[in-house]
């Protein structure tokens, strides 16, 4: 059986958001699903070995901020690789403020298992692709289109041994000059000869849809339903959305996805 490991990338500073998954009992249903490890990610850069694991939490040796985001991801895709080096598995990449359609997942294997490298591709070419995000100002160059950290991305075992390669000799020296993980994995993609594909509805087939348990969290009342009901057509399903905005801050609503 080929393993699915979803790892759920937070951080100590924002631990609330996992409080709130728990609240919507998200754990207890991929418990259900023994295809399916899930990993809650945090970073220390204090921890004396690479990584450690505490129940469904993986600490790994890196830093736990926004800036050291890509080196907290491509240690943990490391880490997983040694973990489960006898174990052939996909890898499945989310933030602490998504769901995933379960369902989907684990019934589409085969289109899961076809590519090394799936997701939706943030800048497809050169013209389009923006270094700076965030306040940030990326360093390395355009190489080529890489999969959106935003909406998710899957890697086969395959392109994780191959991230795990790169990490030894880090020839073009990305890894302390990326700012933005998912143009870090990207790039280190298109330098093993795996190339991105565009498959713009890798975000529509992830997230739940025909909700029957959760209801999801979201800000801006107003906006939000104009979004669902533009995008929420009849027996489409969707992939990740996003729970709880920009600022922990803002006031949530509950939207009721039982269509």
């Amino acid at each position: 059986m080929i393993k699915i490991i979803l790892l759920i990338f937070s951080c100590y500073k924002y631990i609330n958001r996992i409080k709130k998954l728990e609240n919507i009992e998200y754990f207890l249903e991929l418990d259900k699903y023994p295809q399916i490890d899930y990993y809650i990610v945090y970073g220390n850069p204090n921890l004396e070995t690479k990584y450690k694991i505490e129940d469904k939490n993986l600490i790994v040796q890196s830093p736990d901020s926004y800036l050291g985001f890509p080196k907290k991801v491509i240690t943990t895709i490391d880490s997983i690789q040694q973990i489960y080096s006898n174990q052939e598995y996909i890898l499945l990449k989310t933030d602490d403020d998504f769901l995933i359609n379960v369902n989907f997942i684990v019934n589409n294997m085969n289109l899961l298992t076809s590519e090394h490298y799936l997701g939706s591709i943030g800048s497809e070419t050169k013209e389009t692709y923006n270094n700076k995000w965030n306040g940030l100002t990326n360093k390395t160059p355009y190489l080529y289109g890489y999969m959106s950290g935003e909406n998710s991305y899957l890697l086969s075992k395959y392109a994780c041994e191959s991230i795990s390669n790169y990490i030894k000799t880090d020839n073009h020296n990305l890894i302390e000059n990326s700012l933005f993980e998912d143009k870090l994995v990207g790039d280190i993609m298109y330098l093993s000869n795996i190339i991105a594909k565009n498959t713009k509805n890798w975000w529509r087939n992830i997230i739940p849809t025909q909700c029957q348990k959760y209801q999801l969290l979201f800000t801006q009342p107003a906006k939000t339903n104009k979004w669902l009901n533009t995008i929420l057509l009849p027996n489409q399903q969707l992939g990740m959305m996003n729970l709880f905005g920009n600022n922990d801050n803002e006031v949530f609503e509950y939207w009721d996805l039982d269509l």
